[in-house]
């Protein structure tokens, strides 16, 4: 490792030469700065003279192993010659392998000889190298003494000599290694040429020798390759010939096997596609019988109500039947529609049920039905607003018990009315059936077998149900439901309630439900909310309490757990219902006064808070109608109520708490009584709606009460007692004052115009008669107006129609005339619609019969006298612009004008008479209020009129 202690050395020299200190300024430090200086460099001096020694012994050393190297290489050559002297210059191919290894030395010969030469121009460099830094060492040496003899002569004077004396002798040193590095050039090409003649002759040799050897070799081959071919021919030849018969026999047996395949392959096809044809029938028939019994493809009946009655929740609609096709006729069931039943059974719904529906009762008419699959009985029901309820249906099976059921799905597609709401059982073996919907308290079902379960509710998450092993010896089924407790029906017990007086709060109601008694106590873990409140529970005691079927309230046994809030509260085991809640109470309470109260607020639970307002007709006082409604929609009932014309009178009754299927007595006292009956019972309904009447009120007598401008009494509401198991009665009665004017009620305004009948039937005459002869192809219209009566009776019709049309070919006007002279040839008091309705649908004209039954329901409702008297009231002075907005003629309004001996209201109200009977009314069609405020919105200074026929317009929509 002598080169990198060379280069150590070297280093160390150059770091001490570039510490050297700066020269001074002054002559005072000349001596110290050449000591130090002149011992640096002589020391740079040694060490580079040490270097060049071992550079020059580098090189010499090269020289010496060039020269062995190429003795060796001589030495090798000539024993290989020596070897093959025996073999007249032919090499045997088992020599090649000396041949080769005597390549690879000589390639080897020559990178060395390359790496030697370029070591031996590293060295020259490092020797030349040291050459200059020597003189220069010697050029410093003698700068310094320069400087020192001599201080006048210029520094940069010398600084070019030295600098050219060193240029010099660089360009002598070039000079003299560019004439040796020509000089070993061209010895080395000399050699180089030398050597390639020596290996090309040695080449031409060596190829000349494998040539013949080749030659030789390959006649050999000829020869044997010849026989092996004759031999090899012979045996193929024979081999062919053995193939070929083998073939032939394979081929003939091949055929055979073939033969009998495709004979036995053919049989079993035809038998494969003959079962796979009898399969197919089979499925096709499994698959059609399959969707005839699929009560979704079934069509179904529609059975209406007689009475007429179209409430928004059913719409006329009494049930719809589905039956599988050919085995139920339309004509084979009666179907019944009714709400006034619960005098018979009130008994029907639980406590916690609300009605949803009117009771349906659907009869067989001749005994007995083989029926193949039961029918779907789906009847409508009321929207159920409360998240917390679900419908069910309560079904009565020829008179039996009720029961309740999961309804089944309704497909909305093959009622005609799908925007309704339905809910359906399936029913089969049965002559008559009652179905009725309630909605009750969403529950959630559990399955617990032997080992029992563990599992919050997912209704409430603060619940869960902890049920025990072996609790249950089989799987059983367990409904728990959660009912919460509505703050202000809680708020109105505290209040009114003796025993609910010192409850501060209370949680859920839960009502668990098994198929099976418990062998077990089961618990159940509540996690109590935060108080909203914090002083309140402070002062404050949590109790919890239960009750079994058929028992009274009782105290739970209830432990905390981890937190105060948690809770869980042990139920005893032998029951199949338990009912449980928490009441937080105020202390020094016995505990007595909380099971009275959990009894009356477990009944009042599902209840709702109500008002009973009483309204009589602005025209007639004495008809008084009565409504019972929740206390949140008192303020809508009032607006609908004055809008029919009942805003005189009083206004609503102090609060009740109801349950669903509770009844308020209404009675008259003072010098006011009812008739024909002396009380009225009004039953609640939460969903319904339904709890309405209306009575006639008169003066007890007439001579009494002089002193008064009218008769005074009162009305007097009392709650009747629920006779249902399990209800809590709490007397509670209110009062109204109401009073009868003296004077004579003056009669309406009668119209100057004379009207023979309705001008509903005349509009309705106009727009049937226009959309028949428009929508119909021929006269096809005339198969549903000649179904309204019997042929002989519309042919008479008809024929005084064509003598009184002005244009004997103008369709429309002949059907206009018929209808009319139809109707005006029956008796008043006859319904004229319900036939054309009838007609039309036996007509398969659905969608017009229903526009017509919409158009009729405006007419009647919201273009009546009174509502036609009320949007003259609202008529700005200026009735006239209107009028010609809305189509009439300058006859008509003239008309109105003329002979008026009335205000301008009088003038307005028949000029909208005008207007309802008008053929733009009938153009209109329903959207004829729509089109009214149209043209309202185009005039001035009647928003009064305007926000009235808005307000009807979303009437109308949401029926």
């Amino acid at each position: 490792m002598a080169d990198i202690e060379a280069l150590r050395l070297l280093t160390t020299e150059l770091k001490s030469i570039q510490t050297l200190p700066d020269p001074p300024t002054s002559y005072d430090g000349i001596e110290k700065f050449d000591t130090i200086t002149t011992k640096v460099i002589d020391h740079a001096f040694n060490t580079t003279q040490h270097v060049a020694r071992y550079g020059e012994a580098i090189s010499a050393m090269l020289e010496e192993m060039r020269s062995e190297l190429n003795q060796t290489t001589k030495k090798i050559e000539e024993q290989i010659k020596r070897a093959l002297v025996g073999t007249n210059g032919n090499l045997p191919s088992k020599d090649m392998d000396y041949l080769l290894l005597l390549q690879k030395l000589e390639m080897k010969k020559l990178r060395l000889e390359e790496f030697m030469i370029q070591t031996q121009e590293i060295m020259d460099k490092v020797k030349q190298g040291v050459s200059v830094t020597n003189g220069d060492i010697e050029l410093l040496k003698g700068c310094l003494g320069s400087w020192m003899d001599d201080k006048t002569e210029s520094y940069q004077a010398e600084q070019k000599r030295l600098s050219d004396e060193r240029d010099k002798r660089d360009e002598e040193a070039r000079n003299a290694k560019a004439a040796e590095k020509r000089r070993r050039e061209e010895d080395e090409e000399r050699k180089r040429k030398e050597e390639e003649e020596r290996r090309q002759k040695e080449e031409e040799e060596r190829q000349k020798r494998e040539k013949e050897e080749q030659l030789k070799q390959e006649e050999e081959e000829r020869k044997l390759k010849e026989d092996e071919e004759r031999k090899r021919k012979e045996v193929e030849d024979r081999i062919q010939k053995e193939e070929e018969e083998r073939q032939k026999k394979e081929e003939d047996e091949r055929l055979r096997q073939e033969e009998e395949t495709r004979k036995i392959e053919e049989m079993e096809r035809m038998m494969r596609e003959a079962e796979e044809r009898t399969k197919l029938e089979a499925k096709k028939k499994e698959e059609e019988e399959k969707r005839r019994r699929d009560p979704a493809n079934w069509t179904p009946h529609t059975y209406r109500r007689p009475d007429g009655e179209s409430y928004s929740f059913h719409r006329d609609i009494c049930c719809h039947v589905f039956a599988m096709p050919d085995t139920l006729q339309e004509e084979d069931l009666e179907c019944l529609a009714s709400d006034e039943w619960r005098e018979n059974d009130e008994h029907i719904l639980a406590i916690g049920e609300q009605l949803a529906s009117s009771l349906t009762e659907v009869k067989l008419k001749e005994g007995d039905k083989d029926l193949k699959e039961p029918i779907r009985i789906c009847v409508p029901h009321c929207s159920v607003y409360d998240s917390s309820d679900e419908v069910i249906i309560k079904a009565s099976i020829d008179g039996g018990e009720w029961t309740n059921h999961q309804p089944v799905t309704v497909p909305s597609r093959q009622t005609s009315h799908p925007d309704l709401n339905y809910a359906g059982i399936d029913v089969a073996n049965f002559r008559s059936v009652k179905v009725l919907a309630v909605a009750k308290t969403r529950s959630q079902e559990f399955s617990v077998d032997k080992s029992g379960i563990s599992q919050a509710s997912s209704l409430d998450k603060n619940i869960k149900l902890f049920v025990p092993r072996d609790t249950f010896h089989t799987p059983t089924k367990l409904k728990l439901e959660i009912r919460q407790m509505k703050d202000h029906i809680l708020s109105f017990a505290t209040q009114y309630y003796d025993h609910c007086r010192n409850v501060l709060s209370t949680s859920s109601v839960m009502a668990i439900t098994c198929d099976a008694l418990t062998e077990q106590p089961i618990e159940l873990d509540l996690t109590r909310s935060a108080p909203k409140d914090k002083r309140t529970t402070e002062k404050g005691r949590y109790i919890h309490l239960y009750k079994c079927r058929g028992e009274n309230w009782k105290i739970a046994e209830s432990e905390i757990k981890g937190s105060p809030t948690d809770v869980s509260i042990n139920l005893p085991s032998r029951k199949d219902a338990y009912i449980v809640m928490e009441i937080e109470g105020r202390w020094g309470s016995p505990n007595e006064e909380f099971l009275k109260a959990a009894d009356e607020l477990y009944f009042h639970s599902n209840a709702s808070i109500v008002r009973v307002v009483a309204k009589q007709r602005a025209d007639n006082p004495h008809i008084l109608i009565l409504h019972c409604v929740r206390r949140e929609q008192v303020s809508l009932r009032l607006s609908e109520l004055e809008r029919l014309g009942y805003s005189v009178g009083p206004d609503t009754s102090k609060e009740f708490v109801l349950v669903d299927g509770q009844a308020i007595i209404v009675r008259c006292s003072g010098n006011i009584t009812m008739t024909p009956e002396s009380e009225v019972q009004v039953i609640f309904h939460a969903y319904m709606d339904s709890a309405k009447s209306e009575v006639i009120l008169q003066a007890v007598d007439e001579y009494k009460q002089k002193e008064f401008k009218e008769y005074v009494g009162h009305l007097h509401f009392e709650v009747v007692k629920d006779s249902r198991e399990g209800a809590i009665y709490i007397k509670t009665s209110g009062s109204l004052p109401i009073t009868l004017p003296k004077r004579v009620m003056q009669q309406p305004r009668t119209l100057r115009a004379r009207i023979r009948f309705p001008h509903y039937l005349t509009t309705l005459a106009k727009f049937l008669a226009k959309k028949l002869t428009i929508q119909a192809k021929d006269d096809s219209w005339l198969k549903a107006i000649s179904s309204l009566g019997s042929r002989r009776e519309m042919e008479n019709i008809r024929r005084r129609a064509a003598t009184r049309c002005v244009n004997p070919n103008n369709e429309y006007e002949i059907c206009e005339i018929i209808l009319q002279d139809w109707m005006k040839s029956k008796p008043v008091q006859e319904d004229k619609i319900k036939p054309i309705i009838r007609a039309l649908k036996d007509c398969n004209w659905m969608a017009l019969s229903d526009e017509c039954e919409k158009l009729i329901n405006i007419h009647k409702n919201y273009l009546s006298d009174e509502c036609m008297s009320e949007m003259a009231s609202k008529m700005p002075n200026d009735w006239s612009s209107l009028a010609r907005k809305l189509g009439l003629s300058e006859e008509d309004i003239t008309s109105c004008n003329n002979g008026s001996e009335g205000s301008n209201e009088d003038e307005a109200f028949r000029m909208l008479c005008k207007w309802r009977v008008s053929d733009a009314v009938v153009n209109s069609g329903i959207d004829v209020f729509n089109d009214l405020l149209g043209a309202l919105e185009t005039l001035q200074n009647c928003n009064d009129l305007k926000e009235h026929v808005r307000q009807t317009i979303n009437l109308i929509s949401k029926e």
